[in-house]
């Protein structure tokens, strides 16, 4: 089997991550979000004959590592692409401090799930989405600490070790919701006592 070389993605390798996103068959946000993608985190590319995956790697403010968007070429498929991808982002990770990583997969990607299990990550937690956000104008702010893990954007930290400026806990009698500051439209129930209802736009 050819030789693997894993190295970090630079700017003009966008066209690369653009087509393999494309073609991996999953959602593709990636090429929704566009060369901006290339902004946020740290892109590990792996190549054979050609760039043929990737992966990103972000680091949270609790001091875990986030890993997303890894895509393998189809044409690379059963090739270990993923495995060598998910081991050189752990390695990464830890050269950056982290204690550990984490990682968001959708309870249909099968495959996915069985990289992450194979290479010794567990499940934690399972979310569910709705569209639609939870009227806040009648909660008031709370300070209390949740060890559980809240949204980031997109990603998931634990929600004791953030600090404050990363957003705010609303509640009421009913629930207790967290709020990520740079993203208003996004929230997350981390206590509901009665039924909540949605107000239109948002997701939580």
């Amino acid at each position: 089997m050819q030789q693997k070389k894993i190295r970090l993605a630079e700017n003009n390798d966008w066209l690369h991550i653009s087509r393999i996103s494309r073609d991996s068959g999953y959602m593709d946000y990636i090429n929704s979000i566009g060369p901006d993608y290339m902004n946020d985190g740290t892109i590990i590319l792996c190549e054979m004959d050609d760039v043929c995956g990737f992966l990103k790697v972000e680091m949270l403010p609790d001091k875990s590592a986030w890993l997303s968007g890894i895509r393998v070429d189809p044409g690379h498929w059963r090739m270990g692409v993923a495995d060598s991808l998910t081991d050189a982002s752990i390695v990464y990770a830890l050269s950056r401090g982290a204690s550990y990583a984490r990682m968001l997969i959708h309870d249909e990607n099968h495959r996915s799930i069985s990289l992450a299990l194979k290479n010794g990550f567990s499940q934690k937690a399972r979310y569910f989405f709705f569209e639609g956000k939870v009227d806040v104008s009648g909660m008031v702010p709370s300070e209390e600490r949740f060890d559980t893990l809240v949204n980031v954007g997109w990603r998931c930290a634990n929600h004791s070790r953030l600090g404050e400026e990363m957003g705010s806990l609303m509640r009421d009698n009913k629930s207790t919701v967290f709020v990520y500051r740079d993203h208003e439209e996004t929230f997350q129930i981390l206590e509901l006592k009665e039924e909540v209802s949605l107000l239109p736009d948002g997701i939580t």
